[in-house]
């Protein structure tokens, strides 16, 4: 469990440095002020069903969290979970996505 945690940590404290590593061109300020600020990382990348479910009440309650997920959804964020989606609901919505505009063209 410790190792999860750490990787948890490690993935969170990346996401939350985005700014130094893409010089700046991602607007990131809303992780500053997100309900998971203070909140352990691990409540949102967790191994199971119901913690999917505990961390989705959590961004429920975010006034953030439509622009978690779109960072999410643009960046491809295929671990956790962002804006009150879990990976497999982040994963649909870009399919649809794709396919909905490939029918459009």
């Amino acid at each position: 469990m410790a190792a999860a945690s750490g990787w948890a940590h490690l993935i969170l404290s990346t996401y939350r440095c985005i700014l130094e590593i893409d010089g700046g061109n991602m607007e990131t300020d809303w992780m500053s002020v997100g309900r998971c600020k203070e909140l352990s990382p691990t409540i949102f990348f967790p191994s199971d069903g119901v913690g999917v479910q505990a961390a989705q009440r959590i961004c429920a309650e975010c006034h953030v969290s439509e622009a978690c997920l779109q960072y999410a959804l643009e960046e491809r964020v295929d671990h956790g979970v962002w804006g009150g989606t879990s990976e497999r609901e982040r994963r649909r919505m870009l399919r649809r996505r794709r396919v909905g505009h490939t029918v459009s063209v």
